[in-house]
């Protein structure tokens, strides 16, 4: 069972790896996209199992940057 389910944008990668460095290094189990989701998985079935499972969320905000490279 996963214990905590990790919300983030893949822009917010780098966070997203050191939050989850920390959790394998507490041997807390989580739900991330990356480690749990599979080519060829449905995806939104994963997405609600890891979330039925979880009893913590983590959520990563960051500001929205406008790419002004057209």
């Amino acid at each position: 069972m996963m214990a905590v389910f990790i919300s983030y944008s893949h822009t917010d990668k780098d966070v997203a790896d050191n939050i989850t460095a920390l959790l394998d290094e507490l041997d807390v189990p989580y739900f991330r996209d990356i480690k749990e989701i599979e080519w060829g998985d449905a995806i939104t079935s994963k997405v609600r199992e890891g979330l039925k499972n979880a009893t913590a969320v983590i959520v990563i905000i960051s500001p929205y940057k406008e790419d002004k490279k057209l």
